[in-house]
């Protein structure tokens, strides 16, 4: 990701529609999953948006991210416990519980970062994976973003049943509600591509973003008791076994 798009994720992140209901989601799983105190490694952590979030609830959480850009700005702004990967060797079980949320797709060998976070999770902790969904929905996000794939439940699925320590706990599409709405901007973007947008967060209109909100809350609310079928993104919740396979 470039130092662009960091920008501009700092910028809207407590403001934009998909950005406050992705942190009411990663509210849900802690408030149902964890108790207060437990150790949560935020794999991928951009600038430690998400650290803040946790520590503010009241628990042990660390962030671990591939760019110095985002971590020097997260620690300006006063976050703490943020790292780069590449100064942090964590050892095997060390977390309750390990969080991803869009990381993967940024990284050429999922399947090698994926087999990190097994190791540090600990034995009856739990995984939470969030990627964008359905390659047909490429668009200018994904380019800018530096993505190397988006993905179906069944690719997802495929990449963490290969390690056999995990049962699958939950396995949803959602952003269903604004799903077909989305995917009409996505084809006619890239049938008519836009001068004068980088990026899809470049949008500013204020009733839509209030709107998009509200559409997605309510979905988000729902998402605690259902799977939805098909959506802008994909949720894995994963719980490793306390007893390991020989």
């Amino acid at each position: 990701m470039d130092i662009k798009l960091h920008k501009q994720h700092q910028a809207v992140q407590g403001s934009h529609w998909w950005f406050r209901v992705k942190d009411n989601i990663l509210k849900d799983f802690v408030s149902k999953y964890l108790k207060k105190g437990d150790t949560v490694l935020d794999f991928g952590c951009n600038y430690g948006h998400s650290v803040k979030i946790l520590k503010d609830l009241g628990f042990d959480a660390v962030g671990v991210d591939v760019s110095s850009e985002a971590i020097n700005f997260g620690k300006s702004i006063g976050i703490s416990d943020i790292y780069l990967s590449s100064e942090q060797n964590f050892v095997s079980n060390s977390f309750d519980a390990v969080i991803s949320l869009d990381v993967l797709e940024h990284i050429e060998d999922d399947k090698k970062a994926f087999s990190k976070i097994s190791q540090i999770t600990k034995h009856g902790g739990y995984v939470v994976i969030i990627v964008p969904a359905f390659m047909f929905m490429w668009g200018i996000q994904d380019v800018i973003s530096q993505h190397y794939r988006r993905y179906t439940l069944s690719t997802l699925t495929k990449l963490v049943k290969e390690s056999e320590d995990f049962e699958i706990v939950r396995k949803t599409y959602f952003n269903t509600f604004l799903f077909l709405p989305i995917v009409m901007v996505r084809l006619w973007a890239r049938i008519f591509p836009p001068k004068n947008r980088d990026s899809d967060l470049s949008i500013n209109n204020s009733i839509l973003n209030n709107l998009f909100f509200y559409i997605f809350d309510l979905e988000r609310r729902l998402l605690n008791h259902i799977n939805f079928p098909f959506g802008v993104s994909a949720l894995l919740i994963l719980k490793k076994n306390n007893v390991k396979h020989i």
